[in-house]
């Protein structure tokens, strides 16, 4: 039986030379496979093939980064899910998602 396609992305935080990776987690009630929203971008998800062609997350990887906190953000607004702030392992502060 073939294994079903996963269409997740695990992002990690890290310093600029990559000597310090950490996780990026989601708050404890977060679910499986929940969706996560920045700030007040709302809209519909791309379909799998167009975000492949598109290049779509190229596109917004260099505005994804960490704040003071720690805390996920892109263009400056949270990263949000299960009713709560994504974040990296650790608290890393302003660092680089990727």
């Amino acid at each position: 039986m073939p294994a079903p396609l996963s269409t997740g992305m695990v992002l990690c935080a890290s310093n600029a030379d990559h000597s310090d990776v950490q996780m990026v987690i989601p708050p404890e009630n977060a679910s499986v496979g929940e969706r996560v929203t920045f700030g007040e971008y709302k809209g519909d998800p791309e379909p799998e093939n167009r975000v492949a062609k598109k290049k779509v997350f190229e596109k917004v990887a260099p505005d994804l980064k960490t704040d003071g906190n720690g805390q996920v953000v892109w263009k400056e607004a949270l990263c949000m899910a299960g009713g709560g702030v994504v974040v990296a392992e650790r608290s890393m502060p302003n660092v680089n998602v990727s």
